[in-house]
């Protein structure tokens, strides 16, 4: 007999046993499976062959009417400096979010040398 806790409730008393959630449930025969992965196959199949180009319906060319979305509004006086050759034990590359906390926990971990790079005017990700 598995064991039981009571729980109290206001109209009774409700029982609490161990669940075996690999145990509960009707049992189906493999065919009932297998028809069900057939149907999540067709269906996947339907939203890959949507747009027959895939992937290439993506642009990454920021030209013409885009060209604005390939500059930050925010870094327009870029002033030009020699490059930095160093060593570090932990590199960055973006200031985002995930940078920006993770590298607090690195130096309370006893990370000395960490570089977080941007190309961008500031971090913290993108909010525009």
């Amino acid at each position: 007999m598995p064991e039981s806790k009571q729980i109290g409730k206001s109209d009774g008393v409700a029982q609490l046993s161990s669940f075996d959630p690999l145990k509960a449930g009707q049992k189906h025969s493999q065919e009932y499976y297998d028809a069900i992965k057939q149907k999540f196959a067709e269906e996947r199949d339907l939203r890959l062959n949507y747009r027959p180009e895939g992937t290439g319906q993506f642009n990454s060319d920021f030209e013409g009417d885009l060209a604005h979305y390939g500059e930050d509004s925010y870094n327009r006086d870029v002033k030009p400096r020699e490059a930095m050759t160093d060593t570090v034990e932990v590199l960055f590359i973006g200031g985002g979010f995930s940078a920006l906390l993770t590298a607090p926990q690195l130096r309370k971990a006893g990370v000395k040398s960490i570089r977080i790079v941007e190309r961008g005017a500031d971090v913290g990700g993108t909010w525009y």
